[in-house]
C-alpha cells in the first residue's frame, strides 16, 4: 500500500547485455525445466528501461527519478564466487532440481572462462532505479 503522495522505489538489473552476471544466469537456465510453450505473446522484460517505466506510468504513477548505478561483483577465485552465488533464489532452487556439484562445476568452469591470469573473477554488472510517485 502507498499513502496518498508517497513515492516507491524499483531497483532491478538493468538490460542483459550490461550485467556480466548474465554469464553465471545462463548456467542457471540452461538446467532449468523448459516451459511448455502457452501460446501468448512472450511479455516484456522489466529489464528494459521502456518496459519498466511504461508498467509503472500505467499504473497511473508518475516517474520522479532513476538512474543506472554499475555494481562490480569481485571475487578472488571461483570458489569464492560460488559460495556468494549460492544463496540466491534461481541457484537455491536450481540446486534442489539438479544438485549442488553439478551446479557448482557448471557455473564454475563458466567462471573460469572469464578469470584473470590470477584467478581472480571481476564482474560488471548495471542495476537501474526507478522512483514514482
Amino acid at each position: 500500500m502507498l499513502k496518498p503522495g508517497g513515492r516507491f522505489a524499483v531497483g532491478m538489473w538493468a538490460e542483459p547485455e550490461r550485467c556480466e552476471m548474465g554469464i553465471v544466469f545462463k548456467i542457471v537456465q540452461s538446467f532449468a525445466p523448459q516451459m511448455p510453450h502457452s501460446g501468448m505473446a512472450e511479455l516484456p522484460t522489466l529489464t528494459d528501461r521502456g518496459s519498466l517505466t511504461s508498467l509503472i506510468e500505467s499504473g497511473g504513477f508518475s516517474i520522479e527519478s532513476e538512474a543506472d548505478v554499475e555494481c562490480v561483483f569481485e571475487y578472488e577465485n571461483v570458489d569464492e564466487a560460488w559460495r556468494a552465488f549460492h544463496s540466491a533464489g534461481m541457484i537455491v532452487a536450481a540446486t534442489k532440481s539438479i544438485g549442488d556439484e553439478a551446479l557448482g562445476n557448471a557455473v564454475k568452469n563458466a567462471l573460469r572462462e572469464v578469470a584473470a591470469h590470477d584467478g581472480s573473477i571481476r564482474l560488471s554488472n548495471w542495476f537501474r532505479y526507478v522512483v514514482a510517485v
